[in-house]
């Protein structure tokens, strides 16, 4: 018998020349959050960031909510899930939506990486990401170890239609 679930999504647009638009949400049954980040793709600062609270237990719960723009201006880089914890997910702020701004956050690392790889070879792209997440896990901490491609994420993970959007979008 389950007690418990929750699903959540993330899920980030190129929504101008240089913006990234990132939405999270969940649903646990008590809870239906979600939140817009939007970045700027070039330099990480985050320009807007919006809660819809759709569903909570407590009338306070939607004032918590709105310490979400306490993150505009901030840059997603070091340190970034303490700078969020601390200005929207303790005492003044709401759990939930602290989570969900992490999530997009993530979304925004992926989706910049995405911008910066796919113009590049395969082995190229292979050659930069084990650069960018030198020691961040077990795989990038041990370039002694024989490493194998897998999926297609060194093809860049991106349909024919949205190469050629990115084409056209960032005039290449």
């Amino acid at each position: 018998m389950e007690l418990y679930s929750r699903r959540k999504f993330v899920s980030v647009a190129l929504t101008g020349r240089d913006e990234l638009t990132a939405k999270a949400g969940l649903d646990d049954g008590v809870h239906e959050v979600q939140v817009i980040v939007v970045c700027r793709a070039t330099t990480a600062e985050i320009v807007s960031a919006q809660a819809e609270m759709i569903k909570y237990p407590w009338n306070l719960c939607e004032t918590a909510g709105k310490a979400i723009a306490l993150i505009e201006g901030i840059k997603i880089g070091p340190c970034i899930r303490r700078e969020v914890e601390k200005k929207i997910g303790q005492k003044e702020g709401c759990t939930h939506v602290a989570d969900l701004v992490i999530e997009a956050i993530r979304g925004i690392i992926q989706a910049r990486y995405r911008l910066r790889y796919w113009p590049t070879t395969q082995e190229e792209r292979i050659k930069m990401v084990q650069e960018d997440l030198k020691e961040t896990c077990f795989t990038y901490s041990h370039p002694e170890l024989p490493m194998e491609v897998r999926g297609d994420w060194s093809e860049g993970s991106l349909s024919e239609e949205v190469r050629e959007q990115l084409k056209q979008h960032l005039d290449y």
